[in-house]
Order: structure tokens, then sequence, then C-alpha cells
């Protein structure tokens, strides 16, 4: 289900409609050689603060997997940002249903979530960044807003993330 779910979600073009990396002006084999290159490092990205974020909620929370799984969903393919799904449960089972259902608990996931966003980026900005600027002042930084929707019982966090400013 999971294979067929990604293959159907993945019709988009990867240069023409993800990201805003701009391959036009370059040779093919160099445009290739920088996708690639961009593509490894969003996806070590993804994985470093997919870990963060897992282990975050592994400290309260029933977890199916006991390690982060990638999936090849075209939103989950950024060339140019780390990009992660956090699924926070199941509807279908009734307990994490009721914890879903919960202020406490939601204010838990978003906490957890928002603790491994802020310690990726506080561990790696992307240079020419406000928050790379930050960091070499010292200063402490609030780099994520999260917000709990509940839509159609199923409780999401939407991550806003800080607009990154260029220096």
């Amino acid at each position: 289900m999971g294979r067929w779910l990604a293959s159907r979600e993945n019709s988009s073009d990867l240069i023409g409609g993800v990201g805003s990396v701009s391959l036009e002006d370059k040779d093919e084999v160099l445009a290739s050689v920088l996708l690639d290159m961009s593509m490894t490092a969003s996806r070590t990205g993804s994985r470093e603060v997919a870990g963060i974020i897992h282990s975050n909620l592994g400290q309260f929370a029933r977890m199916h997997k006991s390690a982060v799984e990638m999936a090849n969903f075209a939103v989950l393919r950024s060339p140019d940002v780390p990009s992660i799904l956090i699924e926070t449960g199941f509807i279908t089972n009734p307990q994490e249903e009721s914890q879903l259902r919960t202020s406490a608990y939601q204010q838990r996931m978003a906490q957890a979530i928002f603790q491994g966003v802020n310690n990726y980026f506080w561990q790696k900005p992307p240079d020419m960044t406000w928050v790379a600027w930050h960091k070499r002042q010292g200063e402490l930084l609030l780099l994520a807003l999260i917000v709990p929707i509940v839509c159609s019982r199923v409780i999401h966090c939407l991550l806003l993330p800080c607009v990154m400013v260029c220096l």
C-alpha cells in the first residue's frame, strides 16, 4: 500500500516543480551532479532531524517503529531543505485516538517536534541566514511555530518554519 501511495503521489517532476533550485542555465551533466549533491545533503538532513524528533517522541509516545523510515513521496524530496513526515498516532487505535484528543498530549507532541526542529537547525543553521548570524552572536532562538490542527478527527501538527533571512 505504501509503495502504491508513494508512486501515485510522485507524479510531479523534481526539477520542474519541487524546491527553488534552478538548473535551467546549467550543462546537463553539471545539473545532474548539482541536483544529486543537493538531494544527498537534503536527505541526510531529513534523516538527522527525523532521528532527533523520533527520539524525542519515543520518550513518551508508543513508537510503532524503532527507527526512522524513509518514504519516496514527492513532498519529501525537496532538494534544498530537509523534509519530514511525522505520524503522531493512529485514530484506528482506540488508546492512541484517546491520547491524540487531549490538549496535554497534543502539547507534548508539539513540544517534542519543536525541540527536534530547534535542536537540528541550531546545530546546523544554513549559511548566510538569520539563524546562523544569531548563532554566531551566541543567542538562543525559537525557530519554528508548531500549530496542532484538528481535521476530520485527525490531529495534524502544522510546522511553520521561520523565514531564513539572508544577510
